[in-house]
């Protein structure tokens, strides 16, 4: 019995061995940031500012890479790969619009396998919805791949921007029903896409 027991052990040890030996990080570039939960798959920006007015939204995915440890707990987190152009890196991370929750957390780490991480910058862990909060990531090496990773505070599902402005709607909360009043103006600080639900109920005049 101990002896099944001592090699079922070492057979354990050894897939887990040879998983983290063969693990690694993708090292395919990219020019248009590409979310991913794992960050072996993550393809790599040529630097920092390829994240520049970056909107994206937390993944509703589990989680599959994993910091040492973190701000609060890893729930839905995605990465982003970067080179470094220089010893910092500075991203403005800016949160808005949640589903559920209310805020995300946000920290650049390093990696030589995408398995095993050590943080580059402080671990922000609460960017409430409708705020920014600055994160530096310090002593990088030019050259050098690092991994942004942004998690939902609490599972959150939020849209967030990577140094870019939180977008504002300006305009009615109420009395958006037609037929009373005819007309309604909305506008807003950033680019963006409109709609009419349903489509047939009206028809959007200007840009």
């Amino acid at each position: 019995m101990r002896r099944t027991l001592t090699l079922c052990f070492v057979f354990v040890v050894l897939i887990i061995t040879r998983q983290r030996a063969d693990a690694q990080c993708n090292t395919t570039p990219c020019d248009i940031p590409i979310p991913s939960v794992n960050a072996q798959d993550a393809c790599v920006l040529p630097g920092p500012s390829s994240l520049d007015c970056y909107y994206g939204q937390t993944t509703p995915d589990a989680p599959v890479s994993f910091p040492p440890s973190w701000c609060t707990v890893i729930n839905n987190n995605h990465w982003f790969a970067f080179t470094a152009d220089a010893a910092t890196a500075t991203f403005d991370i800016s949160c808005f619009g949640c589903a559920s929750g209310n805020g995300i957390q946000a920290a650049v780490l390093s990696t030589s396998d995408c398995v095993d991480f050590n943080f580059v910058s402080p671990c922000l862990g609460n960017i409430q919805t409708q705020t920014t909060q600055t994160l530096v990531a310090s002593g990088l090496t030019p050259g050098e791949v690092y991994y942004l990773c942004i998690d939902g505070s609490g599972g959150a599902l939020c849209d967030y921007a990577i140094n870019a402005s939180v977008p504002t709607v300006n305009g009615p909360t109420s009395g958006a029903c037609l037929p009373n009043p005819p007309a309604l103006t909305f506008t807003t600080t950033t680019i963006s896409n409109w709609s009419i639900n349903p489509p047939g109920a009206g028809t959007i005049l200007g840009s």
